[in-house]
């Protein structure tokens, strides 16, 4: 995965440093190309959130689970 893939994913890189849980800094610091473990980390991070946007889909809208 591209840093730059991975910060469109997220909207931005305060986003995805939100997502992930470190700073701006960080992010900037990466190389172009994520290495697995960066990959698995946003990836992981990506699964999470959008989880979590359809738990609360379904509670505003009282969807069963």
């Amino acid at each position: 995965m591209e840093k730059k893939d991975a910060i469109k994913l997220f909207g931005g890189v305060g986003k995805l440093a939100d997502a992930l849980v470190v700073t701006r800094q960080t992010v900037h610091a990466w190389d172009d190309t994520l290495t697995v473990a960066q990959e698995d980390r946003v990836n992981g991070a990506y699964l999470r959130l959008n989880n979590e946007r359809n738990e609360a889909a379904k509670t505003y809208f009282g969807w069963m689970k």
